[in-house]
């Protein structure tokens, strides 16, 4: 029995190490039209993302519930002479008193908080790789082109130090404020790093 409740302890910390790992939320892929037809980032977009966040059933609380689980009942079954009926109903009882609290801390202080914190637009795409297509001049802007979601985007682009940076460059994203992206090449921000 022992045996068990440690795989299940470990089952649950395999799984909360997933989850932050590869996050909890996702969301439905627009299509194609809908991702040309609009702009790449709106007021209305961040406000839709930020509702779907919830406190429902996935893979943070079968972790916590497990993790428990596992932790309590492998500590009641070296530690106590309980039988297993009891020791399996006790370790049970405190997973899901972990579950509801981890629930209750979700959605009275996580959700309200993620909900209330508006990012700044400017910043959301920046330390995305693009590459120019249009060279882009000191005084002028050329054009880069940005993969999101598996679509190319060309957004007009100028350089955020004032130096020429020629067609095929790799760069990075600094901001992008309207329908402008402010960028640097990649090998100067690697020189950087």
């Amino acid at each position: 029995m022992a045996l068990l409740l440690l795989s299940t302890l470990l089952l649950g910390l395999m799984l909360g190490v997933f989850a932050m790992l590869a996050g909890v939320e996702r969301q439905s892929k627009p299509s194609s039209s809908e991702m040309l037809a609009t702009p790449l980032v709106s007021r209305e977009s961040l406000a839709a993302a930020s509702s779907e966040i919830s406190a429902r059933f996935h893979i943070p609380v079968m972790a916590a519930f497990a993790t428990t689980f596992g932790a309590v009942g492998y500590l009641l079954s070296r530690y106590s002479g309980l039988h297993l009926a009891w020791l399996l109903l006790i370790a049970s009882i405190a997973g899901a008193a972990a579950v509801a609290a981890a629930v209750v801390l979700i959605t009275r202080w996580a959700i309200p908080s993620a909900r209330r914190d508006v990012p700044d637009e400017r910043y959301l795409f920046q330390g995305m790789f693009a590459q120019v297509t249009d060279p882009i001049g000191p005084a002028e802007m050329g054009r880069i082109a940005l993969e999101l979601g598996g679509t190319v985007h060309a957004v007009e682009a100028v350089s955020l130090t004032g130096d020429s940076i020629e067609r095929g460059t790799e760069v990075v994203i600094e901001r992008i404020e309207g329908e402008t992206a402010f960028v640097e090449p990649w090998s100067a921000v690697e020189r950087r790093l």
